[in-house]
């Protein structure tokens, strides 16, 4: 399978808060490092998230389901087969599952309509 044909991909990992505000740094390097075992690249966190990156044919084994790319556009954008840009957890273990509250594809840039640039008259 080409690069083309199995492209690189990210989405967003968003973690359950704990009593402290935040999750424990216990519970973020517990998730991180599954994601990173079943074969995810594995990004920083900030606060409650961090990213994850790795082909669309991992991103489809992992979480069970077809995912459509979309590099045609400006940048490039990435959701489910239903148009969704949640993957679904319940393929995830039950101990990664209960931390998480979503991973999520970035939605698609909202860019603003062009001024008319014709000089008044």
């Amino acid at each position: 399978m080409s690069q083309t044909d199995d492209p690189t991909v990210s989405a967003v990992v968003t973690l359950k808060e704990g009593d402290a505000g935040g999750p424990t740094q216990e519970t973020t390097a517990r998730i991180k490092a599954h994601f990173g075992a079943v074969g995810f690249e594995v990004h920083a966190p900030l606060f409650a998230s961090f990213s994850i990156g790795a082909r669309q044919s991992v991103f489809e084994q992992v979480f069970g389901t077809l995912l459509v790319v979309d590099q045609e556009t400006l940048a490039t954008t990435v959701t489910t087969a239903d148009g969704s840009l949640d993957l679904p957890l319940a393929q995830l273990p039950d101990e990664v599952r209960a931390d998480v509250v979503s991973v999520a594809f970035m939605p698609p840039f909202d860019f603003p309509t062009p001024i008319d640039s014709a000089p008044p008259k």
